[in-house]
C-alpha cells in the first residue's frame, strides 16, 4: 500500500516537472488556462485512485 502511493507521489512529481518545464518553454499565456485543466484532471484522476486503493 505505502510503495503504491510512493510511486504516485513520484509520478506526481515528474509529471508537473513536465507540465513546468514545457511552459517555461512555451512561455506563452494561453497555455496557461490548457495546463490549470489538465492538472485539475490529473489531480482528480489521482483522487479517484487513491480513494480505491485506500479501505
Amino acid at each position: 500500500m505505502n510503495r503504491r502511493a510512493s510511486d504516485g507521489g513520484a509520478n506526481i512529481h515528474s509529471y508537473l516537472r513536465q507540465m513546468t518545464a514545457g511552459n517555461s518553454q512555451t512561455g506563452s499565456v494561453e497555455t496557461l488556462p490548457v495546463r490549470g485543466i489538465a492538472v485539475m484532471s490529473f489531480l482528480n484522476s489521482m483522487y479517484k485512485i487513491l480513494n480505491l486503493a485506500l479501505p
